[in-house]
């Protein structure tokens, strides 16, 4: 790696640049912005956040624009913290033959050390000197930062008050507050409002902070929320039709209970959210973390389900009559309705027992004994026949050693390959339908592709034939597995080829069941 050139910096920037060097982590970032009434640079924002970290890695490609920086969250530097300045400063005007140099925002500092010899006050003020130094501009002095930030911030909240007065008492309140320049409305936020009761239908709400907010049985119909963080929020008995959020939303936390919410759009997290007897009629809704929320007696019926995840929620009481989906999930936890029948755009992800399947399996298992011949018949029909066909030519054709460990509740075994002498297979059956099978280095075995592989069949096979293992349980089990994935359980499997590399070595009596060709003729 070629050394690289050490760059003259400002005694503001090396002083910062020594904080980095003795800190642990150093993040620092600032937003600048350039004047609108004169060109920026080439295929720059009028707006960007500018951020460093410093690590001791190698440093990433110098970036060239800031268009190429919107592309990342910030660059690393593992040389000088000089560098990422001097970039910066360039990047954003500096040599350029039109005065377009950016203008830091002291507001928007931010730094983060830890570990270093400077913290608090002191190293905020050195992080906006070493900006300002590097930009060229003069450092604002803290008291009168701190005295206008005081002003603001008073000022925002004697304007929250008044504008939160208006909705409350004023007839016109949506008119008035509809006409509010969307820049004034983002300068405040308004978290913790009080608005419960109040018509507000067609209220524009798009893009303002309103989190923690109570709007129990207000009208919000065709509000907007677009870009609005409103989590946390209480929307007991509401009325939401026709609101839209945007794709980004932000209303997890919050409660619908009660909430008419008929043909809303909404895409977002529903973690925490509770929905009891909330009705989303006709409703569009996209988003996960439903596995969070309380969904008691909520209406979906005709609704949109796209992209939701469904994992582990209890869906037991919902109404999803006429509703349609679209590459939503669900787990073996998931509760459906009883009886509700497995609609498309649905699939089952994770490990465990898809509850639909397990259904279907439940009303076709044969409950009662089975012998041999009726497990092979049944085998036949609900396992892949071309595996079956293959594992019992596998037994036709030559004699197995099959080495097994069979309890109350699994089966393990070892099946060696016909087409590679020093290569053995760990298989594994469980009362529950878990299955495995793997090489003695762990590599799970190409035939599986979600169901019992061939190596499996003849473990299970041979040993039922031998009477080692009882038809009727061996029948119960693999019917079981038919709702599952392959899963590996690595630690099972190690022990096992390790007990069987012991027998081979004559260190342990394991005896195998030996398995007859002509035992399967008939097969």
């Amino acid at each position: 790696m070629l050394e690289q050139e050490v760059r003259s910096a400002g005694p503001k920037v090396l002083e910062l640049e020594q904080v980095a060097n003795s800190a642990t982590s150093f993040v620092t970032s600032i937003t600048i912005e350039f004047n609108p009434d004169k060109p920026v640079p080439i295929n720059s924002p009028r707006k960007a956040k500018l951020t460093i970290c410093h690590s001791g890695g190698v440093r990433h490609k110098k970036p060239t624009t800031l268009m190429e920086l919107q592309n990342f969250d910030c660059f690393w530097y593992g040389g000088p913290v000089r560098d990422a300045f001097a970039d910066y400063a360039e990047i954003c005007g500096a040599g350029q033959t039109f005065a377009t140099r950016g203008t830091v925002i002291p507001e928007s500092l931010d730094v983060k050390a830890k570990g270093a010899s400077v913290t608090g006050k002191a190293l905020k003020e050195l992080a906006l000197q070493a900006w300002c130094e590097a930009f060229g501009l003069p450092a604002p002095d803290f008291k009168e930062m701190k005295a206008k930030a005081d002003k603001k911030k008073s000022a925002e909240a004697e304007m929250k008050a008044q504008r939160l007065e208006m909705l409350k008492t004023d007839p016109e309140r949506v008119q008035k507050w509809n006409k509010i320049r969307y820049s004034e409305k983002k300068a405040c936020d308004y978290k913790g409002a009080d608005l419960q009761g109040l018509d507000l239908q067609s209220i524009l709400f798009e893009d303002i902070d309103i989190r923690n907010s109570c709007f129990d049985n207000c009208n919000l119909t065709k509000a907007d929320f677009n870009h609005t963080d409103f989590r946390n929020c209480s929307f007991k008995n509401a009325i939401l039709v026709d609101i839209s959020t945007s794709p980004d939303g932000l209303f997890s936390g919050s409660d619908f209970s009660g909430a008419d919410m008929t043909g809303s759009s909404f895409t977002g997290s529903w973690i925490g959210c509770k929905l009891d007897n909330a009705r989303l009629v006709g409703a569009t809704v996209r988003g996960n973390g439903f596995g969070k929320a309380s969904l008691v007696n909520t209406d979906f019926s005709g609704a949109e389900l796209s992209l939701c995840d469904f994992k582990g929620a209890d869906l037991s009481t919902v109404n999803f009559t006429g509703a349609e989906f679209a590459g939503c999930s669900y787990s073996a936890d998931t509760k459906w309705p009883d009886g509700f029948e497995k609609p498309n755009g649905v699939l089952f992800v994770g490990g465990g027992s898809d509850p639909f399947l397990l259904r279907e399996l439940e009303a076709s298992t044969i409950h009662g004994s089975v012998d041999f011949d009726t497990f092979i018949e049944q085998l036949n029909q609900k396992c892949d026949k071309d595996r079956l066909k293959k594992s019992l030519k596998m037994l036709k054709s030559e004699t197995f050693q099959l080495f097994s460990e069979v309890h109350d509740d699994s089966i393990v075994g070892i099946v060696k390959s016909q087409t590679d002498a020093d290569l053995v297979y760990s298989c594994r059956l469980t009362n529950t339908g878990e299955f495995s099978c793997c090489t003695q280095n762990l590599n799970v075995c190409g035939g599986l592709r979600g169901a019992l592989c061939k190596h499996l069949l003849v473990l299970l096979i041979g040993l039922a034939k031998a009477q080692e293992l009882d038809s009727t349980k061996t029948y119960q089990w693999v019917m079981q597995s038919l709702a599952r994935k392959p899963e590996l359980n690595r630690d099972v499997a190690t022990e096992v080829f390790m007990r069987y590399k012991g027998a081979e070595a004559g260190e342990l009596d394991w005896r195998p069941t030996e398995t007859m060709p002509e035992d399967y003729y008939a097969y």
